[in-house]
């Protein structure tokens, strides 16, 4: 007699993505209070929390990033497979490698900039590729009215990432159009067109309402 495979569930989906997101806010709070000279949303970036590996206040952030993005993935892909079309299969996956990315970033902190700058890009990147897949797939079976908080979250998230996005890569230009060499990435400033620092804060925001909306449309889904 052959016994199933256990398979995930939106119930077991969105207790690990909750769960997910209790992990990263309870990392950024102990990080963020224990910040030297103090932290401040306004003037320091999400990854800055991660800076200076070596002491606790930056691995606490780096461990809760990692082990959040782990659980919030399962949500992701499933919905994916919910939806039920090649679009938002893709979106799945999509999703899958985004929040890998964002995992990696907790072995990559700042103090590792190459690694980390490619890695932020794929999360930031992916994110907007993920999210606007998923809000295509959704569209083509259903109106606003059916999940009007999931067509919000997304909207949300990709227009405040795009922008995020933008700025970063267009730091990032100035920054390889100048004379700084490889050897000297360590004492890299960051371009003052990346002063934006709540605009990072927007996208995390974003990105955990976004996940709860998706949670919420899994529910819908099952019923």
């Amino acid at each position: 007699m052959k016994t199933q495979r256990p398979s995930l569930s939106p119930v077991m989906t969105t207790k690990l993505a909750v769960t997910g997101i209790v992990t990263l806010i309870a990392g950024i709070l102990w990080s963020a209070g224990h910040y030297p000279g103090g932290y401040w949303p306004l003037r320091n970036f999400v990854s800055e929390l991660g800076w200076q590996h070596h002491s606790m206040q930056a691995w606490a952030f780096n461990r809760a990033l990692t082990v959040s993005a782990l659980l919030m993935f399962p949500a992701i892909w499933l919905l994916g497979r919910r939806l039920g079309s090649r679009v938002s299969r893709a979106a799945g996956w999509a999703g899958v490698v985004t929040m890998f990315s964002a995992a990696g970033l907790g072995f990559a902190p700042m103090d590792y900039l190459a690694p980390h700058i490619v890695l932020a890009l794929s999360f930031f990147g992916g994110l907007v590729l993920t999210v606007s897949l998923f809000l295509r797939a959704f569209m083509s079976r259903y109106r606003f009215t059916d999940s009007p908080l999931f067509v919000l979250a997304s909207g949300a998230t990709m227009a405040v990432c795009t922008v995020f996005l933008t700025i970063v890569v267009s730091g990032l230009v100035v920054f390889l159009k100048s004379d700084v060499k490889q050897s000297e990435l360590g004492s890299f400033k960051r371009p003052e067109i990346w002063d934006i620092a709540i605009l990072e804060w927007c996208v995390v925001g974003a990105l955990l309402v976004w996940v709860l909306a998706v949670t919420r449309e899994l529910k819908r889904l099952a019923r």
